[in-house]
């Protein structure tokens, strides 16, 4: 796998909850890190935190609200054409429990399949509280994706993710992120396509 500082990866919801401590983790092991979120006020404060507080100067901010299909368009063609490279996408916009944004995950993520491929080996992460809407958008890419160098994982942070839609917290926001920025750090996974985990642990994708 490409060293995770000259790692670019992409992720949805960053700037709040699990999303943001995701963006952040991994700016803190010097990846260049694209934040993407709705709000211009926390978009700035994310960079802010990232860039003074972490001290990783490379991170980047993009503006998109998913339930625009019009945003969502824009994002992918300003990602394309500002970006050379892209390593990994995280999609922590919770597409279970914002079930309008799993369309818009989708079409992004296959407008920046062109990216991924050029810059593979590349991972894609679908994160989700339930195992359905993820799962629906890790197979609806896996098998185009085999012999990319591209591979595609669903993860259930397996604990209640910050805005409360799981109703039964078992474990810590750290626990969460750790999961999460495992799919896109763990050299263990090089290779591991289709794959569905409940926090560290895979899982039958049935």
């Amino acid at each position: 796998m490409t060293r995770i500082e000259d790692q670019t990866i992409l992720i949805t919801g960053a700037t709040d909850g699990l999303g943001r401590s995701v963006a952040t983790r991994l700016a803190e092991r010097g990846a260049n890190v694209l934040v993407v979120g709705r709000d211009e006020a926390l978009l700035a404060d994310t960079l802010q935190e990232i860039h003074s507080v972490i001290g990783n100067t490379n991170a980047r901010a993009y503006r998109a609200d998913f339930d625009s299909s019009d945003d969502v368009r824009e994002l992918a063609k300003a990602v394309l054409e500002r970006e050379p490279r892209l390593d990994g996408l995280v999609n922590s916009l919770d597409i279970e429990a914002h079930g309008h944004a799993c369309g818009a995950h989708e079409w992004l993520t296959r407008e920046l399949l062109p990216l991924l491929r050029a810059s593979a080996p590349a991972r894609i992460v679908n994160v989700s509280s339930r195992r359905q809407a993820a799962l629906a958008l890790t197979h609806s890419l896996v098998k185009e994706l085999a012999g990319t160098g591209v591979t595609v994982n669903a993860v259930h942070p397996e604990v209640c993710l910050p805005d409360q839609v799981v109703s039964q917290p078992s474990g810590s926001l750290d626990d969460e992120v750790f999961a999460v920025v495992r799919q896109i750090v763990d050299p263990a996974l090089d290779g591991v396509s289709g794959a569905y985990f409940d926090g560290l642990t895979e899982k039958s994708a049935r």
